[in-house]
């Protein structure tokens, strides 16, 4: 409930700026370490989901890029809800990212409104390490699993 009232909060208020104690601290954060980390985690994530069906981890196109967290697009927007509340239930706490449910802009594209309820995001960042992304892998997997075999014959 916290992460949901957290999040309908953002960008509500103003603007602030950088704190001086943060902005002293950059010259001195390992950022080409937690980087390389965060390039591993989300290469982790997605070599432990690519065979698992309903859910891709994207991926930048760009080799040299890094992706701030893995994006997982699902196939169906129920299967979507379903990983995110067993992933919560795993203690594992997802994000969605840039719902378009209810847009301060008129006219965004359905499309673009059936991607942002298909898609979820998990941390891959530089706390993590390959057990830890194994361990939210095995739980999307085992979710997608259930859900799958739920699933009525077509």
């Amino acid at each position: 409930d916290l992460q949901v009232r957290g999040e309908a909060e953002i960008a509500s208020g103003p603007v602030s700026g950088m704190p001086p104690l943060t902005r002293a601290l950059l010259d001195v954060l390992p950022a080409q370490r937690w980087r390389a980390a965060r390039r591993r985690n989300h290469a982790q994530l997605a070599a432990a989901l690519a065979d698992t069906d309903g859910v891709a981890v994207l991926s930048p196109a760009d080799g040299e890029a890094c992706a701030f967290l893995g994006v997982l697009r699902f196939d169906d927007v129920q299967r979507r809800d379903q990983v995110r509340q067993a992933l919560v239930a795993h203690r594992i706490y997802p994000v969605v990212l840039w719902p378009l449910e209810t847009t301060a802009l008129h006219g965004v594209p359905e499309a673009h409104r059936d991607w942002s309820r298909r898609m979820l995001g998990v941390h891959c960042d530089a706390r993590y390490d390959a057990a830890d992304m194994d361990r939210v892998a095995a739980a999307v997997a085992d979710e997608m699993d259930e859900a799958l075999r739920e699933e009525p014959s077509r």
